[in-house]
């Protein structure tokens, strides 16, 4: 099925290549609409070079929070996403970058301890 999210983050690059925020995000899952898909994260993301366009990788953890409904009760479980993609730096003197790529995440439910949930398409803007 096709699920999409969407994340907010907050954060601050360390000496240039490196990345760390914290936000908050949900998924919208088109089959379980009738279910809120809430999901606090950490975003840590490396850029290789110091180029224009430069390769990234990054990790995304944190918890994916189900809410209830009269049938089923809410639900947390871990969560992780691989990414790697594409920084493409603005010219800009206000800043602003690209982040381009994909992602492998993990959904870690108690049936299944590691496995690829989705595989996604990310794009991002950071100021």
């Amino acid at each position: 099925f096709i699920m999409t999210s969407i994340n907010v983050t907050a954060g601050y690059h360390f000496n240039e290549p490196f990345y760390l925020g914290g936000g908050i995000g949900t998924y919208l899952p088109l089959l379980t609409a009738e279910r809120f898909h809430l999901a606090p994260l950490v975003d840590f993301r490396y850029s290789f070079t110091d180029e224009r366009v430069t390769p990234y990788v990054g990790l995304n953890a944190g918890a994916l929070v189900i809410t209830e409904t009269q049938e089923l009760p809410a639900e947390t479980y871990p969560t992780a996403a691989l990414l790697l993609g594409a920084r493409i730096r603005s010219n800009s003197p206000k800043g602003g970058d690209w982040w381009v790529g994909g992602s492998a995440d993990f959904l870690m439910f108690p049936s299944r301890i590691f496995g690829i949930s989705w595989i996604g398409v990310r794009a991002a803007y950071s100021f």
